[in-house]
C-alpha cells in the first residue's frame, strides 16, 4: 500500500458516541488506500456488502484503495483513531451518501436469508431467554457461529430473525400465540438446529420505563386470553428483590427505595411453569454526571455499572495537567462532597467544593494516579459529614491500554529505640514497582501516618518527605508510644501540590506485641 519516495499523511480523528462518516472511497490508480490505528474508545468499520467489524484500542484496519466503506463510533462510546493516508498514483477521496440511522442501528447484527437445506438433522446448544405470543429470544452463550451462510426457517419459510453477534442472541419476531412452530437453522447446507416449539397464549409488548434517583416506573401491555397467573419479578443481576402479581391490559408498576445509578432487571413470568414471557431492564438516575473523553461502561461480576476511563484523558484545553473526570451533583436540596476509595483501600486526589442547589460545581478527580485494575468507589456524601450516610456511589476503573500504574510493595519494620525508653523506630522500604511521580508542573511529596489500629484509631506518629527511592529505607521515630497500643496501622500517601487529599499507595498493619 505504499509508493517509494512518497510519505503517508497522518490525521488524528475523534468521533463522539453515535457519530460516523459517510460512505466513501479512497481512489487510486495504484498504491493508495488507508490504514486505521485505533487508539481509544470503541467503534465500527464496515465495507460495502460485508458485516461490520468491531474496533477497539490496538486494532489495525488496512483499507485497500477503491473499496467503499465507512467508520465511526459505537452508539455508547467515543472513538478515536489515527488515519494514515497511504501514497499512490492519482489518489483522491470520493465522498458518497450518508450512513442512514437505519443502517447504523443494524450495525453488528446479521440478518438471515433463506437457503436450500438438504443435510440431515443436527443440534446447536442454546437457552431460551424469554418467549411470549409474539417473539422468542434464544441465547447461544458465546458459541462460535459462522460469519456468513446462516439461514433461519420457521415452518419452512424465511422468518424475521436477527442475530446479535455481540451478545450471541437470536430474536424471532412476528410469531402468533398458542401455536406450534418448526425451527431450522442452517450453515449453508449443514443443519445446526432442528426443533419444534409452541408459543404461549400470553403476549407481552411495548415495555418502557421512567426513572428517578430512587424509583423506576415500568409499563407494558399484556394480552392474557386464558387469564393465567402472571408475576412481575424485579431485582438486580445478583439478587431478586420482590414479586408483584399483574393482570391483562396496560400494566404500570412503580418500584421505590432503589439505589441510584443501578441497573434493575424485570422479568414477566408465568406462574404455572416459571416461563419467562419477557425480560427487560432499566437504570435509576444519578445525581452525578461523569464527563470525560472516550467514556464507556460495563457491568462487573456484582452487577454494578463501572465507568471505564482511559488513563490521561485531557479534560481542559487551558490546563493540560488537569487530567481526570468532572463530577456534577444535580441541583437539589442539600450540598455534597466526595470520598474516593478503591477495593484495596487506595484513594485518589481531587479538587472542588461542595455543590449547592442553585450552583452545581465540578469536582475534578485525578485518575492519572489510579492503580491499574482497581475499581474505585466515588461516594457522594452530605457536606461536612464524611463517614456518615452515603447518598450515592458510582464506580470507575481506568482502562489502561498499554500504560499501567502499579504501586510498589512496602516492607515495614518496627524496633524499640535503644536510646529512649518508650520510643520506637519504624522503617519503610519500597520494593518492586517504582514510586509515583507528580504530573508535569505539579510538585509532590510523601506522607507517612501511623495510627493505633485498635480502639479510637488515634494518631501515633508520622513524617513527610519529598524524595523516596525504591530500595531506600525511610525511618520514622515514634515517641512515647502508649503501652496500650498493640497494633499500628501504617498509611503511606502521595500528595500532589495544591490538593490536600493526596492519594493512598499503601495501607497495612504492624504488630507491636512481639517486640515489647
Amino acid at each position: 500500500m505504499t509508493t517509494a519516495g512518497k510519505a503517508p499523511f497522518f490525521a488524528n480523528v475523534t468521533f463522539e458516541p453515535g457519530c460516523r462518516n459517510n460512505w466513501h472511497i479512497h481512489r487510486a490508480k495504484s498504491g493508495g488506500g488507508q490504514i486505521l490505528l485505533c487508539v481509544a474508545g470503541s467503534g465500527w468499520y464496515r465495507e460495502w456488502g460485508k458485516p461490520a467489524i468491531s474496533l477497539n484500542p490496538g486494532d489495525v484496519v488496512e483499507i485497500p484503495a477503491n473499496v467503499k466503506h465507512w467508520h465511526g463510533a459505537k452508539k455508547d462510546s467515543w472513538f478515536s483513531h489515527i488515519a494514515v493516508e497511504m501514497p499512490g498514483e492519482e489518489t483522491s477521496n470520493e465522498w458518497l451518501e450518508a450512513v442512514t440511522d437505519e443502517e447504523y442501528a443494524e450495525t453488528g447484527k446479521v440478518h438471515f436469508s433463506q437457503s436450500v437445506a438438504t443435510d440431515s438433522a443436527g443440534d446447536l446448544a442454546y437457552s431460551v431467554k424469554y418467549m411470549n405470543a409474539f417473539e422468542r429470544v434464544m441465547a447461544f452463550d458465546g458459541q462460535d457461529l459462522p460469519e456468513t451462510g446462516l439461514s433461519v426457517l420457521v415452518d419452512g419459510e424465511k422468518t424475521d430473525a436477527v442475530l446479535d453477534r455481540e451478545n450471541f442472541v437470536l430474536h424471532l419476531n412476528g410469531l402468533e400465540g398458542d401455536r406450534e412452530y418448526l425451527l431450522e437453522i442452517y450453515d449453508g447446507e449443514k443443519i445446526l438446529l432442528w426443533e419444534k416449539f409452541t408459543t404461549p397464549a400470553i403476549g407481552v409488548a411495548q415495555p418502557s420505563a421512567e426513572s428517578t434517583f430512587e424509583s423506576i416506573t415500568v409499563q407494558f401491555n399484556m394480552t392474557n386470553p386464558h387469564d393465567e397467573a402472571v408475576t412481575l419479578v424485579y431485582g438486580t443481576s445478583a439478587e431478586t428483590l420482590g414479586r408483584v402479581p399483574v393482570g391483562s391490559g396496560n400494566v404500570a408498576e412503580t418500584f421505590t427505595g432503589l439505589e441510584a445509578y443501578t441497573n434493575y432487571v424485570f422479568d414477566v413470568v408465568r406462574d404455572s411453569d416459571g416461563l419467562k414471557l419477557k425480560t427487560f431492564s432499566a437504570r435509576t438516575d444519578s445525581r452525578m454526571i461523569i464527563s470525560a473523553n472516550f467514556v464507556k461502561e460495563t457491568l462487573d461480576d456484582e452487577g454494578r455499572t463501572v465507568t471505564l476511563i482511559p488513563r490521561g484523558t485531557d479534560m481542559f484545553d487551558d490546563d493540560p495537567d488537569a487530567l481526570g473526570v468532572e463530577l456534577f451533583a444535580a441541583a437539589e436540596p442539600g450540598s455534597y462532597e466526595l470520598e474516593i476509595v478503591s477495593e484495596s483501600g487506595y484513594t485518589l486526589p481531587f479538587a472542588g467544593r461542595e455543590v449547592t442547589p442553585d450552583q452545581p460545581v465540578s469536582f475534578t478527580v485525578y485518575t492519572e494516579f489510579a492503580a491499574s485494575g482497581e475499581t474505585y468507589a466515588i461516594r457522594l456524601l452530605p457536606y461536612g459529614e464524611i463517614g456518615d450516610e452515603v447518598v450515592e456511589t458510582r464506580y470507575i476503573r481506568i482502562d489502561d491500554g498499554e500504560s499501567e500504574v502499579v504501586y510498589p510493595e512496602f516492607t515495614i519494620t518496627v524496633e524499640p529505640d535503644k536510646t529512649t525508653n518508650g520510643n520506637y523506630i519504624l522503617g519503610l522500604i519500597a520494593e518492586g514497582a517504582p514510586l509515583p511521580e507528580p504530573a508535569t508542573g505539579l510538585a509532590g511529596g510523601y506522607r507517612v501516618e501511623i495510627m493505633n489500629a485498635a480502639g479510637d484509631n488515634t494518631y501515633v506518629g508520622g513524617k513527610e518527605f519529598t524524595e523516596f527511592a525504591t530500595g531506600e529505607t525511610i525511618t520514622v521515630v515514634l515517641e512515647a508510644v502508649d503501652p496500650g497500643v498493640s497494633d499500628l496501622e501504617i498509611q503511606i500517601s502521595y500528595h500532589v501540590g495544591g490538593f490536600d487529599s493526596g492519594y493512598l499507595i499503601y495501607s497495612g498493619i504492624s504488630e507491636l506485641s512481639d517486640i515489647r
